[in-house]
């Protein structure tokens, strides 16, 4: 078989998977549009708990996907939300990466839907700005570079309320990242609502 033809394969097949990560990660924000549209908003209520404002922690993992193989990271991160409505909150957070080549941090902005209980449909802009550290001949060396990458964010996650103040429960992203295939950010978040 030619070498092109098996390339051009492996490029379709690529091409094929972000569609289908991009569906998956869309779909949800767009039945949460519908979902809006149909429900009554009242400005002056807010969180079902009476707390307007929510900072988690998150702890997980994040996988990368690239030429049909996949590698998971640790990751750790925060978030902190306002809701200005009982269905819409803005927010923003950071996340540290902690792979074998360097370090990578996540930050960026979000708009947050809840059309019912728990449910949060998130999405956002942000950056990615990686740090990988140079290795010559099985050693590692202080010098680093660093690259600044633009990040788009969808997700959702599902938070149990407890204690009439705290929460905890699943998250699961995906990332867009200028450059890369998409990045699957999982794991579970611990809040506080104030």
């Amino acid at each position: 078989m030619d070498r092109n033809f098996k390339s051009s394969r492996r490029v379709r097949r690529s091409s094929h998977w972000r569609q289908i990560y991009l569906f998956l990660s869309i779909a949800p924000l767009l039945a949460a549009t519908s979902v809006c549209a149909q429900e009554h908003d009242d400005a002056s209520t807010h969180h079902e708990a009476g707390h307007p404002n929510h900072l988690a922690v998150f702890a997980g993992g994040t996988t990368e996907f690239h030429d049909g193989s996949s590698t998971t990271s640790f990751s750790l991160g925060l978030d902190y939300e306002r809701r200005i409505s009982e269905l819409i909150g803005v927010g923003a957070g950071g996340e540290f990466v902690f792979n074998d080549h360097g370090r990578v941090a996540l930050v960026g902005l979000m708009v947050a839907l809840h059309p019912a209980g728990g449910l949060g449909l998130i999405a956002g802009p942000g950056l990615e700005i990686e740090e990988t550290e140079h290795e010559t001949a099985g050693k590692t060396f202080n010098d680093s570079s660093r690259e600044t990458s633009f990040a788009f964010r969808v997700g959702a996650n599902y938070r149990f309320e407890f204690g009439g103040r705290y929460s905890a429960g699943p998250t699961l992203y995906t990332d867009f990242i200028s450059g890369k295939d998409p990045v699957l950010v999982w794991g579970v978040s611990i809040g506080t609502g104030f």
